[in-house]
């Protein structure tokens, strides 16, 4: 064996010990939402996909705080009847490719500032 060969080996096993046996076994990565910035705290940090409203999917993040689809827009709201806090300004009202991360927040209910949203994934 050369010494190529060799060289070749030792990263090749190095990397199976480290991240398993292939790149198909790595988690998938999924769209999510990171949203930073707001005057709300709980609004801001990663949002993971969370079942559907009004056909587009809805992402929640870990302080319960939601990036639901209102059949117009993205609107962010808390549960626990804390209401809308925020929601896009200049969304393409209705589009059915419109995502949360498509416009720019503005204040409803929560406090100012609005957060800057943005496509993330659940690796984030």
């Amino acid at each position: 064996m050369n010494a190529f060969a060799s060289a070749f080996g030792l990263v090749k096993g190095a990397f199976t010990s480290a991240f398993g046996p292939s790149a198909s076994s790595a988690p998938a990565l999924i769209d999510a939402v990171f949203a930073s910035g707001a005057g709300t705290e709980d609004a801001n940090g990663l949002a993971s996909p969370d079942g559907t409203s009004g056909g587009q999917t809805k992402y929640t993040n870990a302080n319960s705080v939601s990036f639901v689809w209102n059949g117009e827009e993205y609107r962010i709201g808390a549960s626990g009847g804390m209401g809308d806090l925020y929601y896009i300004s200049d969304n393409i009202a209705g589009a059915p490719n419109s995502d949360p991360w498509d416009g720019i927040y503005i204040t409803s209910e929560g406090t100012e500032p609005a957060p800057t949203v943005r496509q993330a994934t659940t690796a984030d």
